[in-house]
């Protein structure tokens, strides 16, 4: 999976390749960082991130002329990083507290006003 976006917020089709365990080749933007990037004890990366042209065709080569695995153990990493920390059903659960915490707020702020 490449993207190539040069400015935008966490990208939807990245965490649904990384939940098919892709390999990714994405454009150094902090949220592709963030969702790519080695953390929490993480030994491989979930992706390879490039800033420039150049460095997109370099780094795309050497993927595709890596023989080491390196693309299975990257896209697994994705799976198990986007599982971890980007659940469907979590994610649901979450957005549903926020939406009844916001109603619950201005039902709260309406009663104040009367």
């Amino acid at each position: 999976m490449v993207n190539t976006s040069i400015s935008e917020g966490m990208s939807s089709a990245l965490l649904e390749a990384m939940d098919l365990q892709a390999c990714i080749l994405a454009r150094d933007i902090p949220a592709n960082r963030a969702l790519l990037a080695p953390r929490d004890g993480d030994e491989e990366a979930a992706g390879e991130l490039f800033s420039s042209p150049d460095e997109f065709v370099q780094r795309a080569s050497a993927l595709l002329a890596d023989t080491t695995g390196r693309r299975a153990r990257m896209g697994a990493a994705a799976m198990r990083r986007v599982r971890r920390h980007h659940d469907p059903a979590e994610e649901t659960r979450r957005y549903r507290e926020l939406v009844v915490g916001a109603r619950r707020t201005e039902k709260s702020t309406e009663r104040l006003r009367r």
